[in-house]
């Protein structure tokens, strides 16, 4: 005859139901323990107790040795002083907390006092402020309209080794677009890149862009601007 069981052992579902049920009775059992010792041994006249200043030194950490051994057997069959100890070591636990915080904001100020010092014995250079751009004018407009090619002139044009905000006359019958420059010692190898729109401007075509001379060498370039999408135009131009 065969017998069906339909009961059916789940080995991992027990060992998680065991598991929970250990922490479960490990709690219970440290607060029972806690209980215990905190009530359970009533000491009314404090006999063989330590005084306040040996209970504290433990809690702070401040006794050690065989003696401190012979108190915790003492502790743990008198409630008075267990409680003692606790309240000391809560008071520990906030002293330790509060050290830290101050060494911390010390360790700031600290550092924000050497920074000041420093500061005011001018050892510490912040960022430079940059010069503002100054206005300037380079007019083009006696030049011919050459594409892809360098222009004549009747004198050199002329760069101040500044920071400018550029007015460029453009060429006469220019059209107002969106142009491209380039500042460089030979074609094809800019230093310098900006782009900007050409307005017109009392039947001027003006283009408006920033160039930030300050760091290049005096001497002869290449200013070369182009309408988006067509060839260069080279002007020969010397900062200075």
């Amino acid at each position: 005859m065969r017998v069906e069981n339909d009961m059916s052992l789940d080995p991992k579902g027990s060992s998680e139901n065991q598991k929970e049920l250990s922490t479960t009775q490990e709690e219970k059992f440290l607060k029972s323990a806690k209980e215990l010792f905190l009530n359970q041994f009533p000491n009314p006249e404090r006999k063989g107790c330590a005084d306040s200043e040996t209970i504290k030194a433990m809690a702070f950490g401040k006794l050690r040795g065989e003696k401190v051994s012979s108190w915790w057997s003492h502790f743990a069959t008198c409630s008075p002083c267990t409680r003692e100890f606790a309240t000391f070591q809560q008071q520990a636990r906030a002293f330790r907390n509060t050290r830290v915080v101050v060494g911390i904001a010390a360790s700031i100020l600290l550092t924000v006092g050497i920074v000041a010092w420093l500061a005011m014995q001018g050892r510490i250079v912040g960022p430079v402020p940059l010069p503002p751009y100054e206005s300037s004018t380079l007019d083009l407009r006696s030049m011919s309209l050459v594409r892809g090619g360098s222009t004549s002139m009747s004198g050199p044009l002329e760069l101040p080794r500044r920071r400018l905000a550029l007015s460029i006359f453009l060429p006469t019958g220019t059209e107002p677009a969106e142009f491209d420059v380039q500042l460089s010692r030979q074609a094809e190898q800019p230093i310098l890149t900006t782009s900007g729109p050409a307005i017109l401007r009392d039947q001027i075509t003006v283009l408006e862009v920033k160039l930030d001379l300050t760091g290049l060498a005096p001497g002869s370039y290449l200013l070369a601007i182009r309408e988006k999408d067509w060839d260069w135009n080279y002007y020969r131009v010397i900062v200075r």
